[in-house]
């Protein structure tokens, strides 16, 4: 079987391809605690379905162990088990990593999704959500499970919205299809899922095809997403003759829903790069921002058909920076993460939305630093090793949160996120104090305001006609030479962590869970292993988790004895 060296937590345990001696302790530890929650499934959806999320579970425990090992624990709690706050992170990190961004898992979830639900699928995802909520915390186990329930309610849903079409096409579940009435069954799904139509029952055939026109003639993305489900569809064998079953037609919409997040991400990827154009054309030195005029200018000139939000919320949203009042403008990432960038999945429970691109130089970081917290030190040596790798004032914020806390940053709180979007200003985006922001998807906005979200052609001109109007333009021009540094005025002292009890720098909890993690070793892999283990951790009386400019230290210490030896 072939081994690899496997990180946890400063010690590195020999792991197969099988799954690391960490993860099997850590699951088997609690094994016993996810049964309730897939009996939960089983007793909603069925056997099959429970079965479907036992098998994604025993694959997302090996996913998320990496950040599961690295959220901090509640002081004094056990050390095994994730609080309900670090639980939704690892949550929301896991699907959001696919595009998938999971209304259930946010705090705003309420009504407008619930009435969505089929009775079904809503008495297993109160369940589960209760599950979630529970005040002792959970293992990666349930947290694995839990990832995978959420996964097979989709799946759940998605048959159930192919059944729905099915009959409203008037074919049977029972009947083979040909290939042109399987695409006439996709595009209609399709369409229903972009237009925001939940229940295509409600509409007889000449609906059905003013659905599929409207979509085919006022939708961007329609052709694009059409493709992308015929050629799920042709994958499935060459042979026109082909009669597609249910379950053929089933498993088509299942991988489409599992694989369509990472397929629009390349349109965000295009519109990333429309605005950092714009914002090259002005802001030279790499803020991350664009002069709200040229936003709105390039919808116009450009044909950016993108760029039309309102002002209003934009702002709301918190995807304006208003340091300068006389020239807004827009935040790269934050507006890359609006839910007005995202499309409608056709699921109740989930939204296909711009993968973040902080979260792979996060993910990077954790996996260097292998703790959730570090000094600013080793952070500055892993994202910047050039001398010249920071902007100005960057690392000096990075002390002043590692001098808030201590010495120690903590890795998951708002002030290291504030910090990683001063660092990485085009990537990260811009954390918002708590309560400060709110932003509405598009039906949400209109419930709200009684106003369309995005602007007319005329409506922008107006807008744009008074913006330089008011002088803007020379107002911004003047400003350029000003504004060429980073906008340190949006700078926040206000720390937030989603658990506080969490964090007390280096603690008692931690070296629990490496003893933990070391006894799995030890259980798992004796003889040759113990040696190796003696080695890696020493005596019983060194067992103290080191701080992270302890540990680079000991490293530098340990590379000149070598040398000194080889000499």
């Amino acid at each position: 079987m072939r081994t690899f060296w496997c990180p946890f937590f400063f010690f590195f345990f020999p792991c197969s391809a099988a799954g690391s001696p960490t993860a099997r302790y850590l699951s088997a530890r609690n094994e016993s605690r996810n049964e309730p929650l897939l009996d939960d499934v089983e007793a909603a959806l069925g056997l099959p379905w429970r079965l479907e999320a036992e098998a994604r579970a025993s694959h997302l425990e090996q996913k998320l162990l990496p950040l599961f090992a690295v959220l901090p624990r509640s002081s004094g709690g056990d050390p095994l088990l994730l609080g309900a706050g670090a639980a939704r992170v690892v949550l929301r990190r896991h699907f959001a990593r696919k595009g998938w961004h999971v209304h259930v898992l946010e705090s705003t979830w309420g009504s407008s999704t619930e009435h969505r639900l089929s009775p079904t699928a809503f008495r297993a995802l109160g369940s589960l959500l209760s599950r979630l909520q529970g005040p002792s915390g959970l293992c990666l186990a349930e947290l694995a499970a839990l990832a995978a329930a959420i996964e097979v309610l989709v799946l759940y849903e998605g048959r159930l919205r192919l059944e729905a079409t099915y009959t409203a096409l008037g074919f049977s579940v029972q009947s083979l299809l040909s290939e042109r009435d399987a695409n006439k069954v996709l595009d209609t799904l399709l369409a229903a899922s972009l237009s925001e139509v939940h229940d295509v029952s409600l509409l007889d055939a000449p609906q059905l095809r003013a659905l599929c026109e409207a979509a085919s003639s006022n939708l961007p993305s329609w052709r694009k997403a059409q493709n992308f489900a015929r050629d799920l569809l042709s994958s499935l064998g060459p042979d026109l003759s082909r009669r597609f079953s249910f379950a053929d037609m089933a498993g088509v919409v299942g991988n489409m829903s599992e694989r369509y997040g990472l397929h629009q991400d390349s349109d965000c990827q295009a519109i990333r790069d429309q605005l950092l154009e714009l914002e090259s054309s002005r802001e030279t030195n790499g803020t991350g921002r664009v002069r709200l005029q040229d936003f709105y200018l390039s919808y116009l000139t450009d044909g950016n058909w993108q760029f039309d939000e309102r002002i209003e919320y934009l702002i709301q949203a918190g995807a304006v920076d208003k340091t300068d009042t006389s020239v807004p403008r827009i935040i790269i990432p934050n507006y890359m993460n609006l839910f007005s960038m995202c499309q409608e999945s056709g699921s109740s429970l989930h939204a296909h939305c711009c993968i973040n691109r902080c979260d792979s130089l996060l993910q990077h970081l954790e996996s260097q630093i292998q703790a959730p917290y570090a000094i600013a030190e080793d952070i500055l040596r892993i994202v910047a090793p050039a001398p010249a790798g920071v902007a100005e004032g960057v690392r000096e914020k990075l002390e002043e949160v590692a001098s808030y806390h201590g010495g120690q940053v903590p890795l998951h709180g708002r002030l290291f996120a504030q910090w990683m979007h001063f660092a990485f200003p085009r990537d990260c985006p811009y954390p918002h104090v708590s309560g400060s922001v709110r932003d509405l998807t598009a039906s949400e906005w209109t419930a709200v305001t009684g106003t369309d979200l995005h602007l007319a052609p005329s409506e922008l001109e107006t807008y744009l006609e008074a913006l330089l109007g008011g002088g803007a333009s020379s107002s911004s021009e003047a400003s350029l030479g000003k504004k060429r540094s980073l906008p340190w005025a949006m700078w926040r002292p206000e720390e937030e962590l989603f658990d506080t009890s969490a964090w007390s720098g280096p603690s008692w909890s931690y070296l629990t869970l490496r003893i933990a993690a070391l006894l799995a070793v030890v259980v798992t892999s004796a003889g040759a292993m113990s040696n190796h283990v003696r080695q890696a951790c020493g005596s019983a009386s060194d067992w103290r988790l080191p701080k992270s400019g302890e540990r680079r230290r000991e490293t530098d210490a340990h590379e000149q004895e070598k040398r000194g030896d080889g000499g």
